[in-house]
This record gives C-alpha cells, structure tokens and sequence, in this order.
C-alpha cells in the first residue's frame, strides 16, 4: 500500500496511536484504489510529515503526493520545490507559508473526513480526557486516577479506532491534549477544550486551528507522575496530585473551543473535493 505516515509507536512499541494510525483507515475509504495501490505514487498522509527526512522515506516512487500533511518537526527546507512532490493540500496556512506554496493549498488536517462517523446519540459522558501518547505512557495510570475522581472519562490514545470516535460522540465536552483529540472532537461536533502537559509543538496545532478559524491557547496542566516509595517524593507527589486535580476540575465547565459551522463545512467540502482532484487520477 502505497500511503506513508508515521507508524513508529505501532513498529517500536507495538501498540497503536490513534491520530498516526487512522492513515490506512481514511485514505483507503477516501481516495482512488488505483493510487494506494499504486507502485509509483506514495500518498503523504495525515500527520506533522513534511520535513527532509520524508525525501528518504520516497526514494522508491516516482512521485509522492501531499494530502493535508503538516510541517512541524526537523527542516523541511530541500522539500520546496522538489520534483518528486505534487502538493495537493497541506494541513494550514502555516505550513504553506513555511514551503513557500500559494495561499489556496491551505486546507485542514484531513482527518475531518470522519465527519461521516458522526452519530446522534444520548450523551452518556460528562467530559473525556484525551491526553498525548507521551503522557498516557509516562503518567496515564495517575491522571486517569484523577478523571476517575472527578466522573471524568479518560481515554488513551491507543484506543481501538471504533472505541475512540463512540467516545467522543457520547461525550458532552472534551479536554484533550493530543491534536488529534481535538481534530476528532471538533468533526464530530463536541466540544473541547486544548491542554498542555509535556512540550507540545505549538507550531502544528496552530497550524491546523487557523485553518478552522480557531484562536489556540491552551491550559497548562503541571506534569505528575506516579508516588515513589521515598516519603518525600509520595509528599511531592500528592500535593502536584492535588493540584492538577483541582486544576482539572475547574477545566470542566470552562469556555469550550468548537470551530463555526460554515467554516467546518467548507473545509470538509475542501478536503472532499481534493480526494476527487487530478491530483489523485493515476493510471
């Protein structure tokens, strides 16, 4: 399958991550069969992608196509210009600006095409908690401690696909720290509210709000971890605890971020009619 993304959380730790592992399950719904089993085009799929190191991952293909990727880490200067790749969209305005690319192929991260997951159904959580795969790892037994405190669902980003978007259509609001959290709640149409626990690359999700209208300022939320056996730290441990409980606590009934409702159509018509373009007409 001709499609690149990044997939090394499944291939070094053998479990998935949910904003990375949707590649396969989008593109193959959305675009020609004849590009994703294509053995001379690679699709760039959803993702922070687009930087030197993607030249390397091409090598093999005649020609790689960009669908909504993002800048963001490492350089990305020897991609501009590049005769291997056809910039059908990228993910915002920011990662335009940083390729030198005409304003028009500014779109939005593409997994906004899950608005078809969309289900009207009774709510069944108050808020759920989406922390980043990093997080989960280094703390998710305690946070998840806290949600359960606060009736709080707390789901981790390596949920199963289906689990992950009923979720969030049965959630009423959703703070979220991974991106991908926010993409979903925001195509599904649930509210959700950004925070900051580890270093999140600010560059990226400004470069996917913008594209939706959204002004992004996230809560930080000070990092724990789980108690030692020393007594200082498991004094330590318990008061940050209880900070970041409190603090979680205040987030639930805060200002909740949703992007317009002509601007997210818009940008899902974009992205539909990208999957339909030339771009995507391989023989």
């Amino acid at each position: 399958m001709a499609i690149y993304y990044h997939s090394d959380f499944s291939k070094k730790h053998g479990q998935r991550n949910f904003g990375d592992d949707i590649n396969p399950y989008i593109l193959q719904r959305f675009l020609p069969k004849s590009v994703i089993a294509s053995e001379d085009t690679c699709v760039i799929g959803i993702g922070t992608l687009l930087n030197n190191g993607l030249l390397v991952e091409i090598k093999p293909y005649k020609k790689a196509i960009i669908f909504c990727s993002g800048v963001g880490y490492g350089n990305h200067g020897q991609l501009i210009g590049h005769e291997k790749l056809t910039f059908a969209g990228v993910r915002g305005p920011k990662s335009c600006e940083a390729l030198k690319l005409p304003g028009d192929i500014a779109k939005t991260d593409a997994a906004i095409l899950l608005a078809d997951k969309k289900i009207d159904t009774k709510k069944k959580y108050k808020t759920t908690f989406i922390p980043h795969i990093n997080t989960d790892w280094s703390s998710g037994k305690i946070i998840k401690r806290a949600c359960d405190d606060l009736d709080i669902r707390y789901i981790a980003p390596n949920a199963d696909l289906e689990e992950f978007l009923d979720t969030i259509n049965k959630s009423e609001s959703v703070i979220t720290e991974a991106m991908h959290g926010a993409i979903v709640a925001d195509t599904l149409r649930v509210p959700w509210i950004p925070v900051k626990i580890h270093n999140a690359l600010g560059f990226k999700w400004e470069d996917w709000t913008s594209s939706m209208g959204i002004d992004y300022s996230p809560n930080v939320l000070t990092p724990i971890y789980d108690p030692t056996t020393s007594l200082i730290s498991n004094v330590k441990s318990h008061i940050k605890f209880s900070l970041f409980k409190t603090k979680l606590k205040t987030l639930v009934d805060d200002v909740t971020y949703l992007s317009a409702e002509q601007v997210f159509e818009q940008k899902l018509g974009d992205v539909l009619k990208l999957t339909e373009s030339d771009h995507f007409k391989v023989k």
